[in-house]
């Protein structure tokens, strides 16, 4: 898996989760571990259908991202 941050310059990308769960949106912004709550680094999107609708994830618990645009 690339690193999350060269995922910022994607259109559009789905997350597909280690628990089945996906997400599609659009990357915003990464957080890096140093920074985070939680101490992981972490990708936030923006649902392309719903403006604002954001999702955060975990490196952990992505299972793979797909470039979609």
């Amino acid at each position: 898996m690339k690193r999350l941050c060269d995922y910022l310059d994607s259109d559009l990308v789905k997350i597909e989760l280690k628990n089945g769960i996906s997400y599609l949106g659009v990357p915003i912004d990464v957080t890096y571990a140093d920074e985070s709550e939680n101490g992981e680094d972490q990708i936030t999107i923006e649902d392309p259908n719903i403006r604002m609708r954001l999702h955060t994830v975990t490196k952990s618990n992505i299972k793979k991202i797909v470039e979609i645009g």
